[in-house]
């Protein structure tokens, strides 16, 4: 190939908009939001930085003023703990749910120490704390130090110079054993001794604590590990462990006991027994932080924050009135030679500008701290919402948003300004969790929040202003219980008939024909009793269910009997979105924990190649004016992990995609949830965790270029049980700092049915499949296989309800069953082992193959990469320094070593 040809390839990527032709506008809102991290400059009180699930790093500056971001470097913005190195001079590090990063700067620049490059990592059980951060430093000398951290799900990596981390796995079953999903890491620096509490479970065991059954020594590690949980609550985990600063002396928060709504602490003096002290007060379900301050003095966080000063035999509140509960962070740190010092804690953040996101307390060592004050979160934008939500009556359009414990907001001006005026009833919980529209009247709306009930309204898009919508508490016998996975499609409603209403619930679904007024409950799914998370409802009236762990059913009769449907077994952890496309005769969808799948007219469900391995699609929207055009988001499931997501575009089908989001900082955030623009599919809005509503403009109405053919592709071949995942992540490209809003939507006055709905007579035949076997112990996410487990799907119609012609499914043999949690005391001693991570520098920049020469093949494969159409695991050897990053420069040294040969 001509160097020519090769440069062009180069180019490709410097071309302004190759990624993406139109342009993102933030909606805001601006106030706070779940902070997980808060640290203080050690040298300066004023300098603090925080950090958000989603959101990031943030930093206020010396000399005051509004937030702003610190995160440049970043590959996955999902940052859950920030801490100073202990022996290394103004480092901070930064954990993630898929890596570790340090900081010399204060933030200006973060550089990965573990190199997955924000791959994800494994799901996890759902019988954890709020947001683990298992980390932990132990300290042999001034100089000297070990730094633990529990990667989501896979075992324990530790590093002795700060910079190179080996992989250590504790038990047997890798990923797929809960007690390799660590909660929490506790280091006693007097005996080298290392804790850790995990995230298995059994209702009749102990919790889950184990110990180093040797020292660790400034040399060696000691991996063998028994379990250290005499004494201790059975059928709960530990979510918070440290370290009290005296040999074998440590402290467990959590529940007394199984279904407790408060918080107990629990001390051991010998690193294995343990006694409860004294009930910490009412509020204080849910602990989180348990942060040691020195002497007996301990602070911890949880509905509201407590700190006790004789290592739990008395408490007092650490709560100012107009902060919002829960308490994520609490940071203690001295100055003036350690004689005074500070208290920083950190919550939720607000739905409007009356609560603090973040408080300072006045603090003496050895001392109950005092004197609070709020400190401003002017400038931070990092929102969690579940939902966008957005009507089609007026100019521009209403857009609703749901959020994760803080309610929601309602905008008519696109986000210039929020407000909680005509937002849906709570029902007494601040997860507001779903709000979805009937595609026959959009002034008909249905929103569910992690209550019973659920709210209705018939003016959500007439209304004359936010203020003006009105909503109707409903709470029918029976009553809408939310699924354990919470998701927008966990309601859906009839295309034609808007009192038609559908609710996913724990167990079955509730269907209702006059609005939610009355319920008729489903009967159970067939097999294990599936939890559905979310529906789909097509004109005839069928009900599709996607499930946890069992893939998805359908019904023909209004719930009385399910059938299934696809991917049941070997199922992907969760189904999050299953969704139609009238496109080459009829097209099904289901995003799922476990990537994209796509089904055919006369098919069989294919994983897409998009997205790639490890990557959770979180939502799917089918463009009603061009319906091979999908839209996909990524990187959400709620409490059982979230990673960097993004959003992509096909226009044809599904089978190549382009991304809509590289560059910017919501592709390194979870998208929780997408929807097109109701009036004009022009505008597509995105709900992304950590950093509040954004809109992408195509700027102007995209052309539907023809359908020429949706080959049937092969299938993504089954990944490994245990997969090992590159230390290199999806590339994107230079932030663009302030996307410019654009043009307001038009919106038609005529309600517009959105929603594709098939139209031929489904036919079944079903044959006896096995179901996957749920156990009492949540796994993480197990990688299907595309092997079809249903004969081909049936096509809805518009036509009433025929009777299918299906046998029974019966009684099935298991073939997929989870790994049960290990009994604490039944192996005391069990030895792990060593999987380096690989840190070295690509040895040949593009050389793909590693074979020691770059094609033409892999430079094309270095552009796509770069541009955001294929993840960086298809080639981590194009990220020369290793920043998540695909650039102009080291496609060049590919290009290089293409036509010299590798050198580097």
């Amino acid at each position: 190939m001509s160097s020519r040809s090769l440069l062009w390839l180069v180019a490709m990527v410097a071309l302004p908009g190759a990624v993406r032709a139109g342009t993102w506008s933030d909606l805001g809102p601006e106030l706070g939001g779940r902070l997980d991290a808060i640290v203080a400059d050690p040298d300066n009180a004023n300098v603090l930085l925080v950090a958000s699930p989603g959101g990031g790093v943030w930093r206020t500056q010396p000399g005051g003023g509004a937030w702003q971001p610190a995160s440049a470097g970043l590959a996955d913005y999902s940052v859950f703990h920030l801490e100073w190195d202990r022996v290394r001079a103004r480092r901070l590090l930064a954990l993630t749910w898929s890596d570790l990063y340090a900081s010399s700067d204060l933030g200006d620049n973060w550089s990965n120490l573990t190199h997955f490059g924000g791959i994800p990592a494994p799901l996890m059980p759902f019988d954890h704390g709020a947001d683990p951060k298992p980390f932990a430093q132990l300290r042999f000398s001034a100089s000297e130090s070990t730094i633990l951290w529990g990667r989501p799900c896979s075992g324990l990596y530790y590093s002795y110079d700060g910079e190179t981390f080996i992989q250590h796995w504790p038990f047997p079953g890798g990923w797929s054993n809960p007690d390799n999903c660590l909660q929490a890491i506790a280091a006693d620096d007097a005996t080298g001794r290392v804790y850790f509490s995990t995230m298995g479970l059994g209702l009749t065991e102990a919790a889950h604590v184990y110990a180093s059954t040797c020292p660790w020594t400034a040399t060696t590690p000691c991996l063998t590990w028994a379990p250290a949980n005499t004494n201790l609550p059975t059928g709960i985990t530990v979510p918070s462990l440290t370290w009290t600063g005296v040999a074998n002396r440590l402290a467990a928060a959590m529940a007394p006991s199984r279904g407790s709504a408060s918080t107990g602490l629990f001390v051991t003096a010998d690193g294995n027994s343990w006694a409860a002290t004294t009930a910490v007060p009412d509020p204080s379900w849910d602990p989180r932080p348990l942060v040691y301050a020195g002497a007996n003095q301990l602070f911890l966080g949880t509905v509201v924050a407590y700190q006790t000063t004789d290592l739990g035999n008395s408490w007092s509140e650490l709560h100012l009135l107009n902060a919002h509960p829960d308490t994520r962070a609490i940071t203690p740190q001295t100055y003036e030679g350690g004689g005074r010092g500070f208290v920083w804690t950190t919550t939720d953040g607000a739905m409007t500008g009356a609560y603090a996101n973040i408080t300072r307390w006045d603090w003496t060592p050895g001392t109950a701290a005092t004197g609070a004050v709020a400190i401003s979160y002017q400038g931070l934008r990092v929102w969690q919402p579940y939902y966008i939500a957005v009507t089609g009556g007026q100019s521009p359009p209403r857009v609703f948003l749901g959020s994760h414990d803080n309610a929601g907001l309602c905008s008519d001006d696109l986000g210039a300004s929020w407000t909680t005026n005509g937002t849906p009833s709570s029902l007494g919980c601040g997860d507001y969790a779903s709000l979805v529209f009937a595609p026959s009247n959009p002034d008909r709306a249905y929103a569910r929040t992690c209550s019973p009930g659920f709210a209705r309204s018939n003016n959500a898009s007439s209304a004359a202003a936010c203020a003006g919508v009105s909503w109707t508490e409903v709470a029918p016998a029976g009553g809408p219980y939310p699924p354990a996975l919470w998701t927008r499609g966990m309601t859906a409603v009839h295309p034609r008939d808007p009192d038609r209403v559908y609710f996913a619930r724990a167990r079955d679904v509730a269907t209702s024909a006059d609005a939610g007024d009355t319920l008729t409950i489903s009967a159970p799914f067939p097999g294990d009793g599936a939890e559905p998370i979310t529906l789909y409802v097509d004109t005839a009236g069928y009900i599709y269910a996607g499930t946890i762990d069992q893939g998805a059913f359908v019904s023909t009769d209004n719930g009385a009997s399910w059938l299934p449907w696809g991917l049941n077994s070997p199922a992907p952890r969760a189904v999050m979105r299953i969704a139609y496309s009238a496109a080459a005769g009829g097209t099904f969808f289901m995003a799922t924990t476990d990537g994209l799948y796509r089904r055919l007219p006369g098919g069989t469900w294919e994983r897409m190649a998009f997205p790639g391995v490890g990557y959770s699609a979180s939502d799917l929207e089918v463009d009603p004016d061009c319906p091979h055009r999908i839209y996909l988001a990524l990187g959400f499931v709620a409490t059982l992990g979230v990673h960097r997501g993004g959003l992509a575009m096909s226009n044809d089908n599904g089978t190549t995609w382009t991304s809509l989001s590289a560059g910017l900082s919501i592709h390194q955030a979870p998208i929780a949830d997408i929807q097109l623009g109701p009036a004009n599919s022009r505008y597509l809005y995105a709900a992304v965790y950590g950093q509040g509503g954004w809109r992408y403009d195509h700027e102007s109405a995209p052309e539907c270029p023809p359908l020429i053919d949706t080959p049937t592709p092969s299938p993504t071949p089954t990944a490994s049980a245990t997969p090992t995942l590159p230390p290199s992540a999806t590339a994107s490209l230079t932030p663009t700092d302030s996307p410019s809003p654009t043009a307001s939507e038009t919106a038609t006055p005529a309600p517009a049915t959105s929603t594709s709905s098939p139209s031929s007579t489904p036919t079944f035949a079903t044959t006896s499949t096995p179901t996957k076997t749920h156990t009492a112990t949540a796994t993480p996410t197990v990688t299907a296989t595309v092997a079809d487990t249903a004969s081909p799907a049936p096509t809805p119609t518009d036509t009433q309800e025929p009777t299918p012609t299906a046998t029974e499914l019966p009684a099935a043999t298991p073939t997929d069953t989870a790994l049960a949690a290990p009994t604490a005391t039944a192996t005391p001693l069990v030895t792990g082992t060593n999987t380096p991570t690989a840190t070295a520098l690509p040895p040949c920049t593009g050389d793909c193959g590693g074979n020691g020469e770059v094609t033409v093949e892999e430079l094309v494969k270095g552009v796509n990469i770069a541009l955001g159409y294929a993840a960086l695991a298809d080639c981590p050897m194009f990220d020369r320094n290793d920043d998540g990053e695909v650039t102009v420069e080291e496609l060049v040294a590919g290009v290089n070593n293409a036509l010299e040969g590798c050198s580097g």
